[in-house]
């Protein structure tokens, strides 16, 4: 409706992309990205594990295979594969929150209502 209503008022082209749809999709793009890192973190860290990946680049994965290898997990190493494991755990969700803070900042159903401050009221205007 926006778009159509600045077509009908004259605007420019360059005007409706970046007054009109630029705003409204800048947040879903970098959500997109945000979750497609999540994704690639846990891929590298995935195929690193699995002794897929380059050896000589420290990683994760990488260290969760070293680990396993040596047989730190039976052993009782536990220091050898909690860290790598604890780090991807807490990117993967930090990740994640990020990514529900900007669904929740770009999807208005999902926005809360802001709380009343005391003395205030919320009356409609006319």
């Amino acid at each position: 409706e926006f778009v159509t209503a600045s077509r009908v008022s004259g605007e420019h082209n360059w005007r409706i992309i970046f007054f009109e749809i630029f705003p409204n999709e800048i947040a879903l793009v970098v959500a997109g990205f945000v979750s497609t890192t999540i994704y690639v973190v846990l891929t590298w860290a995935a195929l690193e594990f699995l002794g897929l990946g380059d050896g000589t680049i420290p990683s994760w994965g990488s260290m969760l295979y070293w680990a396993q290898q040596a047989g730190a997990l039976g052993g009782g190493l536990w220091w050898w594969f909690v860290p790598p494991g604890a780090c991807i755990a807490i990117l993967g969700a930090g990740l994640s929150l990020i990514n529900f803070g900007i669904d929740e900042i770009a999807d208005p159903r999902l926005r809360r209502e802001r709380p009343v401050k005391a003395g205030t009221s919320r009356k409609a205007v006319a």
